[in-house]
Order: C-alpha cells, then structure tokens, then sequence
C-alpha cells in the first residue's frame, strides 16, 4: 500500500506504507478496529480491572483512546498493553499516557511510579478524555458545564452551514 500528503491544492510523492494505517483512509477505521480487538479481548480476560453488574467496563475504547478502569493499582494491565505493542510492533506514545488516581486525598498521596514497559507515565491532577476534563474527584458539575458548553458550540456550528 503506498500513500501521499495533500495539503492547500500540492500533493507530495508517493510513499509506502509498511505498518499501520492510512491517516484518513476510508478502511482505516474497520482495519484499526480488527487490529486493536485482540488488546481489548485481552484486557477483558484477564480478570483484572473493573466490572458493573457482571459486564467488563475495564477498557472502553474510542478510535485510538483507551482508558483503563480498576479498583487499585493493576500494572497487569498496563503489562498487557505493553506486551501486545511489543508483538505487533506498536509504541505508546508516553507524553500522550496518563495516570489518573480518583478519590484520594491530596496529603495522604503516596509517592507512585508508574510504567508502561521501560517509560514512565505521570501521574495527573486531572485528565481529558474525548474532550471532556475530569478531576481527581470526578465532580459532575464541572463535568456537565464542560459538556453542555461543547454541545452547544457543536449544535451552533452545525446550525451555521
């Protein structure tokens, strides 16, 4: 498969691609789809991570944003994602990987070391997932202003065309 970039009426050479898929391709979602479903079979087999009402919830997934969800610290999981980047030759990006502790008090904080195969993952204040921000406490006002604020600009733009 070969690919090229488009950008203001230029086009560039033609490249091969070798690995992934094609940014803005038709089929690149489906592909990522096939591709990432046995990560997130992994994750629900596993054991580990959280479960409501007998329904695995450890792991949803947008497009390529992962969350994962446990009760207390599961490396496992982390393991997991490491080891199946390591064999289908993916790389986390690290600066774009968090750790989000909810429901802890600021003074009682221990000192944690986060990693995700040989990097280290901050530990964050705060997080935003599929554009909406959440804090350590997960407060819904916040959560909802935030939300309806997107919602309204969306609605106003698509109004607009």
């Amino acid at each position: 498969m070969s690919s090229c970039v488009k950008n203001r009426g230029h086009t560039s050479k033609w490249f091969p691609i070798r690995q992934g898929t094609r940014q803005g391709g038709n089929s690149s979602p489906i592909c990522y789809l096939v591709y990432i479903n046995g990560l997130i079979n992994a994750l629900e087999h596993s054991g580990l991570g959280f479960c409501m009402y007998g329904l695995n919830v450890n792991s949803p997934t947008v497009a390529d944003d992962m969350i994962l969800i446990a009760f207390s610290n599961h490396d496992g999981m982390m393991k997991i994602c490491y080891d199946y980047s390591c064999k289908w030759r993916f790389e986390y990006n690290p600066s774009k990987c968090a750790v989000k502790v909810f429901n802890e008090q600021r003074c009682s904080r221990p000192e944690r070391i986060w990693t995700l195969g040989r990097e280290t993952i901050q530990e964050a204040e705060s997080y935003t997932h599929l554009g909406l921000k959440c804090d350590r406490n997960m407060s819904s006002g916040a959560l909802m202003c935030e939300a309806s604020s997107k919602m309204r600009g969306t609605l106003n733009s698509s109004c607009r065309t």
